[in-house]
C-alpha cells in the first residue's frame, strides 16, 4: 500500500471509529430488537444531578398496522434500579403486558422504575389510539407507560427508558 493510499483511508477509518463511539441511542436500541421485529422508538424520563425526581407518562408511537399475532407477554430488561445506598425503587408492574404485535425492553440508570402510577393514573403499559373524527379510523397508536427517575443520580444523572419494537 502506498503512502497516498493510507492518507486517503485514514479519514474514512476515523469516521467509522467515531461513528461507532457516538452511535445514536436509536440505532443501539434498534440493534436490540428481537429477530423479525422492527424498531418503533423509545421514550425516557431523564434527570441530571441536582434536578430532583421526574415522574411522567411517556409515549412511543407504534404502527397500527402491525402483526398482532405476535405476543411477547413479558417485557425484557430491568424494571427498577438502585440508588447509591443500594435502596431499590419499587413498581407494582411485574413486566407483563398484553399489547399484541410489540416487544418492550425496559432499561434505566441509577434509581428508576417503570410501570408506576402517575398522578393517580395507572402507569402499566397501554395503547392510546388517535381516531380521525371524519372517518372513524385509527390514525395513530401510542404505547404509554409510567416512568420514574430520581433524584438526580450519582453524578451521572438517571434515566428510565422503554424501547419498543413491533412485528411488521
Amino acid at each position: 500500500m502506498k503512502r497516498g493510499d493510507l492518507c486517503k483511508a485514514a479519514p474514512i477509518g476515523l469516521a467509522i471509529t467515531l461513528g461507532t463511539i457516538f452511535l445514536p441511542h436509536e440505532l443501539l436500541a434498534a440493534a436490540s430488537c428481537p429477530s423479525g421485529l422492527t424498531y418503533a422508538g423509545s421514550a425516557s424520563v431523564e434527570r441530571d444531578t441536582g434536578q430532583g425526581s421526574g415522574v411522567e407518562l411517556v409515549r412511543v408511537e407504534i404502527p397500527n398496522k402491525r402483526d398482532r399475532s405476535y405476543m411477547q407477554g413479558n417485557a425484557t430488561g430491568r424494571l427498577v434500579g438502585k440508588d447509591s445506598s443500594n435502596k431499590q425503587a419499587t413498581t407494582p408492574w411485574n413486566g407483563q403486558h398484553n399489547i399484541r404485535g410489540i416487544s418492550l425492553e425496559a432499561t434505566g440508570n441509577y434509581y428508576f422504575a417503570l410501570g408506576i402510577d402517575v398522578n393517580g393514573k395507572s402507569g402499566f403499559p397501554r395503547v392510546i389510539a388517535e381516531v380521525d373524527p371524519e372517518t372513524g379510523e385509527v390514525d395513530r397508536e401510542y404505547l404509554e407507560i409510567g416512568a420514574y427517575c430520581g433524584p438526580g443520580g450519582n453524578g451521572e444523572g438517571c434515566t428510565a427508558t422503554i424501547n419498543v419494537c413491533y412485528k411488521p
